[in-house]
């Protein structure tokens, strides 16, 4: 009776330690793969707020660097075609993730309407505050 007893206690600690093994398991090097993103950002012109972007989507090119399970950079670049409030837009970007909740990145966006943006940006990802170091509207 005593090792029925014991083999559903051994699987169910060999089921918690599983996860625990392949967590000891560290990433090293560089990894790349695409998936599509949300897409969202402020257009400014100069000073001006535009409008905020969001719930529409592009295609990602990832980049992600791990040293000792830790990642040491992540970026990526996204290239698409999306339209918002009936205009089509085209949008290339870059950004760089500097640590967990950081981003910098920069935007280009042409609009079938004429409109050109172009934005340098950081941000955090919890806060959703945009801080502009350049927001152009070329051709506007």
């Amino acid at each position: 009776m005593k090792p029925i007893k014991f083999l559903p206690i051994l699987c169910i600690l060999l089921s918690f330690s599983v996860p625990v093994i392949n967590a000891q398991e560290e990433e090293e090097g560089t990894y790349s793969f695409f998936m599509p993103v949300e897409v969202e950002f402020e257009l400014w012109c100069g000073d001006v707020f535009i409008d905020f972007i969001d719930g529409v989507y592009a295609e990602a090119h990832f980049r992600v660097h791990y040293c000792d399970g830790s990642m040491i950079w992540m970026k990526f670049t996204t290239h698409g075609t999306f339209q918002f409030k009936g205009v089509t837009y085209e949008v290339s970007g870059k950004s760089n993730k500097l640590d967990e909740d950081i981003q910098e990145g920069h935007y280009n966006v042409k609009g079938d309407d004429g409109s050109h943006y172009v934005g340098i940006f950081t941000t955090s990802d919890w806060l959703h505050e945009f801080t502009f170091s350049k927001a152009l509207c070329v051709g506007n």
